[in-house]
């Protein structure tokens, strides 16, 4: 997905709401994510894409979610919190395409994105997935309702997530980033995370870059299509990596000593 970082950080800050009002972050957004936030988020992507680009039922896919179940197992986790995670892998990349992508999601797309993590989910163990794209955005809606709330975690992950990304920028882009990020987020988003508004000249400004760029976007590329997370250069395993090492360095420890 092309801006995959933005991705990223736009789904981190989506789990810091609910789960700070149910006080069950767990392994989300423990500190371990602000100590080495750069190691969570290749781990993440990598653990994501190994069942993506290979399937579920594919060697690879198949040990990359054991693996997660593995991890997973450590910590308390709800199972509504688990489907709210698992709804967030299918709504925000639908919503980041039809506002920001050259072209809008189908519905046939939209229904396979669904299905395939509903799969992914049950793969996982997760209980009561709503059997219906309509359905799961309903639970996602009454989720976000009832639970969204401003939590000092929240500011803190939402800072330690920026400076992931201000590592990546030149300097003098990083005072742009935060700011600019924020004109991706909705009000509700923002008081969660504890974030003040932006300027309405910065937010019309961004979104008509973001229009701009789907517009070239539908004439060329210079990325390589298709393109692969697991083969491309990554910042925590420049010499590559096995499943098993994926995940919070201390846990993956234990559990290969078990």
């Amino acid at each position: 997905m092309n801006f995959r970082w933005i991705s990223f950080v736009l789904w981190k800050w989506r789990l810091c709401g609910p789960f700070a009002a149910q006080g069950s972050q767990g392994s989300f957004t423990e500190p371990e994510f602000r100590k080495h936030g750069q190691k969570r988020y290749d781990d993440t992507a990598l653990l994501v894409a190994e069942f993506m680009e290979t399937g579920y039922d594919g060697d690879r896919g198949r040990q990359a979610i054991e693996h997660m179940n593995k991890i997973h197992s450590v910590y308390s986790i709800a199972n509504d919190d688990f489907l709210f995670v698992l709804s967030t892998f299918i709504f925000l990349p639908i919503q980041w395409v039809d506002s920001y992508g050259w072209r809008k999601t189908t519905a046939n797309e939209r229904q396979a994105l669904f299905y395939f993590f509903k799969t992914v989910g049950e793969r996982m163990n997760i209980k009561n997935i709503p059997g219906s794209l309509e359905d799961f955005e309903k639970f996602v809606t009454g989720c976000e309702s009832q639970n969204f709330t401003t939590a000092d975690t929240n500011h803190a992950v939402g800072n330690a997530t920026m400076n992931i990304v201000k590592k990546w920028m030149p300097f003098f882009v990083r005072p742009m980033v935060l700011p600019v990020m924020k004109c991706l987020l909705d009000r509700s988003m923002l008081k969660a995370l504890g974030y003040p508004s932006t300027s309405s000249i910065l937010k019309v400004t961004v979104y008509g870059a973001m229009r701009m760029r789907a517009f070239f976007l539908r004439k060329i590329t210079l990325k390589k299509y298709p393109s692969f997370v697991t083969t491309e250069k990554n910042r925590t395993y420049p010499n590559g990596y096995e499943i098993h090492q994926l995940g919070p360095e201390n846990l993956v420890k234990r559990m290969s000593n078990r």
